[in-house]
């Protein structure tokens, strides 16, 4: 097959419909945005589901990343997996999928919780066991379930339309940066691309999850081939594109990310010198993911209600998460483990003032922290991410990324706090913000000028 370069433009002169489509796949839900691959006045808009009963916690915009194996063998997924697990103990089902891979081959990036509820899950479903240590192969199962659905709904908001999309998927920084999980995810890519972009529903679900284990060992990925149409995005240049679509709000300077999702806390921190648009480039000066997201801030919630012998069903945990009317005693536990993530994210503001070395660069107005995930309106977390990790150098600016003008009809709907990752992923992959990953940033401390030392008095009237 031929290479080609990330295409900007469409690759026939047929009647298709190219559509760039992003897809944020969330460690509790799974966000999707979409827009022509081309056109002067692209729109960007939210795909939203059908959802038959309402479920706590997801909506027609946010798509369950979750999985269960019913006790009859049949593989359920999405609203119809939150669904079935509805009134089980909240430690069954395939949850927090994401951070389990995530976990793979990472030492530093270990949730021991999550990951031995997912093996202890797998392997007390009939038939599936061998599956409890290969949750790439799960992962794989699901991304081609979601490339399935989001293609069967674009196909009935285009109906009777040829539709050629393409799919950029979000990727952790700090996971892309690491070879052995880089890997594990190309080969995840390999599947999708093979598999997600041909299934269609009428086949059965344990359909795909068989013919998916049969392929998995056997794929590859070249995101280069001409017929690839899935693509690997690091995370955060999704959200900083979303930051970089209006030239007027972006500011020069020193930028840090924070996004408290289900599972883990991704924070990132990048420097932007030139604020013009996609034409922006971007120096990541650190990005970590930290496996502490609302499972863990909340977790000694659920604890005491264990301790009070009170069963916590999958809807009941959904409505804590959500809940306002908070305790005094509450507000304080989830202060304290919000607190515990902040401290765990120190260490890559160290690193990022590794990259940049001048502490008036650091301090105050001159460092913008935006908040993005289900997680960022917990109680205190603007308040405890303000804070530098140099104690005299803060407080910063916190706030949500600002809504670009040709998103701002769909905020109401899918609020923009929620959908910007896949917003930026729903631009193409060669209009996004030309970047250097941490790993490949040099250092960026200005030299300094020398000192001018006056002449003399009398070497000035010396003539």
């Amino acid at each position: 097959m031929g290479k080609r370069s990330f295409f900007r433009r469409p690759l026939s002169a047929d009647n298709s419909i190219y559509l760039q489509v992003g897809l944020d796949w969330g460690t509790s839900s799974t966000k999707i945005a979409y827009g022509p691959r081309a056109g002067m006045r692209r729109f960007i808009k939210p795909l939203l589901f059908d959802i038959d009963t309402p479920l706590v916690g997801f909506n027609e915009y946010c798509y369950p990343s979750v999985a269960a194996i019913q006790d009859d063998g049949i593989w359920l997924f999405g609203y119809k997996a939150v669904s079935y697990l509805k009134h089980r103990p909240y430690s069954e089902g395939i949850k927090y999928l994401k951070t389990v891979l995530g976990c793979m081959d990472n030492a530093r990036n270990q949730n021991e919780p999550l990951v031995n509820r997912y093996k202890e899950y797998m392997k007390s479903r009939k038939g599936y066991s061998h599956l409890a240590e290969k949750p790439d192969l799960v992962a794989a199962i699901f991304l081609c379930h979601m490339l399935t659905v989001v293609r069967e709904k674009l196909s009935e908001e285009y109906p009777g339309q040829k539709l050629d999309i393409a799919f950029n998927v979000c990727v952790p920084i700090d996971q892309l940066e690491s070879s052995m999980l880089y890997e594990r995810y190309k080969k995840i890519m390999g599947v999708v691309n093979l598999i997600g972009m041909e299934w269609t529903e009428r086949y059965s679900s344990n359909e795909l999850v068989d013919i998916v284990c049969d392929l998995f060992d056997a794929c590859n990925y070249d995101e280069e081939d001409e017929e690839t149409r899935t693509f690997l995005i690091p995370e955060p240049m999704a959200q900083a594109t979303s930051y970089l679509t209006s030239s007027l709000q972006v500011n020069r300077g020193h930028h840090a990310i924070v996004d408290i999702g289900a599972g883990t806390t991704d924070v990132s921190i990048f420097g932007l010198p030139f604020p013009r648009g996609y034409g922006s480039r971007i120096d990541w000066y650190a990005a970590a993911t930290i496996p502490k997201g609302t499972e863990y801030i909340l977790r000694p919630l659920f604890e005491i209600y264990q301790a009070n012998e009170k069963l916590i069903s999958n809807e009941q945990e959904q409505e804590i998460m959500l809940s306002t009317n908070l305790q005094e005693e509450e507000k304080r536990l989830i202060m304290e483990q919000l607190t515990d993530v902040w401290k765990d994210s120190r260490q890559a503001w160290k690193f990022a003032y590794g990259k940049y070395k001048t502490q008036s660069a650091w301090r105050g107005d001159m460092v913008r922290v935006f908040l993005l995930g289900g997680g960022s309106s917990l109680h205190g977390t603007s308040e405890i991410f303000s804070e530098s990790w140099m104690k005299d150098w803060g407080p910063y600016q916190v706030s949500t990324i600002p809504v670009p003008s040709n998103y701002e009809e769909y905020d109401a709907i899918a609020p923009f706090s929620r959908m910007a990752v896949a917003y930026g992923l729903a631009i193409p992959k060669a209009e996004m913000p030309k970047h250097r990953l941490p790993k490949d940033c040099p250092d960026k401390t200005p030299e300094r000028k020398p000192v001018r030392t006056p002449l003399d008095h009398e070497d000035l009237y010396s003539d």
